[in-house]
């Protein structure tokens, strides 16, 4: 009697690991595949990224063309700001995710750096210079505001760092929100930054495309513990840049 139960409890056990290998094997664990056109591209620093999604197409093996899945995860320059490497990001119906790179031609924003040129000459010239006196004879002493200390900032901090610079933009201009602005992961984890956009308003783009034209610059390079920054912007289509929503990750 004793034996035939645990021949019944081996058959029925036997039966579960196949069922479960059964759906295993035939679950949707497969991202959909990208597919970038041969075309050169040049992308000019802060413009709409329309132009590096023409071509650009997903399909999935399941679910069929997942095109509108698409979005260009970000930006990544090179040193010398003449080509940039664009990570592209599309997902199917399981949130299986495929990622694909390309390089581009680069040029960075002339209007952009000649402003934050301007803005550095106006500030050395408002600076104490070395050893002038401040009338009591002695020297005044300067302030080096890059190694200047601050608080680490909290994710409230952050969060009211976005607040502020959405506060500061043009009428029209899009507005970029994050799910938390400070974020601690376990070296090993999984980082993907896209998760954790929580919202992006404008008076006449949609979601669904300005979605597909978020750019993230900066990478968490989760195997290696440290602390790093990650910057979300987009561009609507009139030209509108929006706020950067900066995102810092620690990796303990």
């Amino acid at each position: 009697m004793k034996k035939g139960i645990l021949a019944a409890m081996l058959i029925l056990c036997i039966l579960l690991g196949a069922g479960v290998a059964v759906i295993y094997i035939t679950g949707d664990r497969q991202g959909p595949k990208i597919t970038i056109p041969d075309a050169d591209v040049t992308y000019v620093e802060g413009t709409d990224t329309d132009a590096l999604l023409e071509g650009v197409q997903a399909v999935d093996q399941k679910d069929g063309d997942v095109t509108d899945s698409l979005v260009i995860e970000y930006i990544l320059p090179d040193v010398n700001k003449t080509k940039a490497s664009v990570v592209y990001a599309a997902r199917d119906k399981q949130n299986n995710v495929t990622k694909k790179s390309r390089i581009i031609e680069y040029q960075a924003n002339g209007a952009a750096a000649a402003e934050a040129y301007a803005e550095d000459q106006e500030n050395l010239q408002t600076e104490t210079p070395a050893g002038e006196t401040n009338g009591e004879g002695n020297p005044e002493e300067t302030v080096d505001s890059s190694t200047e200390i601050t608080a680490p900032a909290s994710s409230s901090d952050g969060e009211a760092a976005n607040e502020a610079a959405i506060a500061a933009l043009p009428a029209g201009s899009p507005r970029f929100y994050l799910t938390e602005y400070e974020l601690t992961i376990p070296v090993g984890s999984t980082f993907y930054a896209l998760s954790y956009v929580k919202e992006i308003q404008d008076d006449k783009d949609t979601k669904e495309k300005l979605y597909r034209n978020i750019q993230i610059e900066g990478e968490v390079h989760s195997s290696t513990a440290g602390t790093y920054e990650v910057r979300y912007h987009v561009v609507d289509s009139d030209g509108n840049n929006s706020n950067t929503a900066v995102l810092k990750v620690t990796v303990q």
